[in-house]
């Protein structure tokens, strides 16, 4: 596509005839009638003046740059720094989480400092007594259970890679008034920080 062509297009796209185009350059109608015939070309001044009114650029009029036609507008800068940010904190963020589930249960030891066991003790100890509460009753007969305490002097945790390993006495009281004391064990798949997945050892 010749420059002319170009000019010849943009005028028609825009609805302008070629006497319009004129008036709004200040020149004759023949002058533009040469440039559409590719018999003459437009100076500087009147390329800056053709892109202004045609809606386009300079560059996409005398080359046929349609990258740099004004119809394609670029995106800002300071958006483009936005999405950057944005995603570079989006990986960022999802780069932790993934370091941080995939760390071994000593890393929770690490933050917790010498009071692990404790801390896991106190966070799960009640709760796997409840999940699990049928299991531990299965077997007694005969009797009431009133209640199922556990025993946190008995606590014992010990963790290798994501897996940890705990187990404590329970004490069952039963309606009569009398106790039994059983020694029960778990074990935990690490999910997140001191988030463990537990499923009950055999008795």
């Amino acid at each position: 596509m010749t420059i002319g062509t170009r000019i010849q297009t943009l005028r028609i796209q825009k609805g302008y005839t070629q006497e319009y185009l004129a008036n709004q350059l200040g020149i004759s109608r023949q002058a533009v009638h040469k440039w559409e015939k590719n018999e003459t070309r437009p100076d500087t001044d009147n390329l800056i003046l053709l892109a202004e009114i045609l809606g386009t650029t300079v560059e996409y009029i005398a080359v046929g740059d349609i990258k740099s036609n004004n119809n394609k507008k670029s995106i800002p800068l300071w958006i483009k720094y936005i999405f950057v940010i944005i995603v570079t904190a989006v990986i960022t963020f999802a780069a932790t989480v993934l370091y941080i589930a995939n760390q071994p249960v000593s890393f929770d030891a690490g933050a917790c400092g010498g009071g692990f066991a404790t801390a896991v003790y106190d966070q799960y100890a009640d709760r796997l007594i409840e999940d699990n509460y049928f299991y531990l009753t299965r077997d007694i007969k005969d009797k009431d259970v009133v209640s199922i305490s556990p025993v946190r002097e008995t606590r014992d945790v010990k963790y290798e890679g994501k897996a940890i390993y705990m187990s404590f006495d329970i004490v069952y009281t039963f309606g009569d008034f009398t106790s039994k004391t059983e020694k029960i064990s778990f074990v935990g798949e690490r999910k997140w920080i001191q988030n463990y997945k537990w499923r009950m050892l055999e008795l």
